[in-house]
């Protein structure tokens, strides 16, 4: 029922963008409606200046200086276009220790490690394999998808058990105290609902130490299920944290990110320890 309500607030949401041209691509590619609307939506969003600004990784972190990606081993290479971005910027930080919540199929993970030092640890977490699909949940058949393929991109890689560390659990109760106070970058990419948002945020405040990033994955997309726009946007316009886009030559990502110094690390571990603000 919780499912049908959503799909209903899509169209419902998307009725602002009903046009002629709209209507062409329904007849055409319906499949992408849904996309043509979130577009013409964000559109409206930046004529009414209600977007967070747009950064390259150089400009969110400038006195990194030049860096070398590297795009490829064991026959893995960026996939899409969005892929380099978090390169650059994974290269830029040179972070010794990152959490990613969310593995999935562990392809970003694996280009993480290969941008990363040798002595860097990169922790990821994703639902056990057998465990049972968490309430508020969204994506449910990717949830499946994960669970048959979790990690497969770098298993049995140099990274596997060395650099890379597979946690098991569901984000919402895992126990994250062993890793607060010292993770230079956080990655939350998992059910992306806004409870789900929410609790894997002030967890993401908590292991974040200064200097750190966080980025969370499919920042303004349209779909009424996803709370990530809604929690990330409160953080930005109501209580002051720095938020952007992550962007690149090729134009915006569907990552939000925010570079935590002294001022900013304050701020969030205070909303940290009183999450009814939200």
């Amino acid at each position: 029922m919780r499912s049908v309500w959503f799909k209903v607030q899509d169209v419902l949401r998307g009725l602002p963008a009903l046009s002629p041209l709209s209507a062409l691509v329904a007849l055409r590619q319906p499949r992408l409606l849904p996309v043509f609307h979130a577009n013409v939506l964000r559109s409206y969003r930046v004529a009414k200046g209600g977007r967070a600004p747009s950064r390259l990784p150089h400009d969110l972190l400038p006195s990194a200086g030049v860096v070398n990606l590297r795009l490829g081993e064991y026959g893995l290479f960026p996939g899409k276009e969005a892929d380099y971005p978090i390169i650059e910027l994974v290269a830029l930080l040179r972070p010794d220790r990152v959490f990613e919540i969310g593995t999935s199929t562990g392809r970003r993970t694996a280009l993480m490690a290969m941008n990363t030092s040798d002595t860097a640890k990169i922790f990821t977490l994703d639902l056990p394999p057998d465990a049972a699909t968490p309430e508020y949940a969204s994506d449910l058949h990717l949830i499946d998808q994960s669970k048959q393929h979790v990690g497969r991109h770098f298993r049995g890689t140099r990274w596997d058990g060395q650099k890379i560390m597979q946690l098991f659990g569901d984000s919402m109760t895992f126990d994250y105290s062993p890793y607060h106070g010292s993770i230079d970058l956080v990655m939350v990419d998992g059910s992306h609902t806004y409870e789900f948002a929410a609790s894997d945020t002030f967890n993401a405040f908590r292991m974040i130490r200064a200097g750190g990033v966080i980025l969370w994955h499919d920042y303004e997309s349209e779909r009424s299920e996803y709370g990530v726009n809604a929690f990330v946007d409160r953080l930005r316009t109501h209580h002051g944290c720095p938020v952007v886009r992550l962007s690149s030559e090729w134009g915006d990502t569907r990552f939000a990110a925010l570079h935590v110094d002294d001022v900013v690390l304050g701020k969030l571990r205070h909303l940290a320890a009183h999450t009814s603000e939200f």
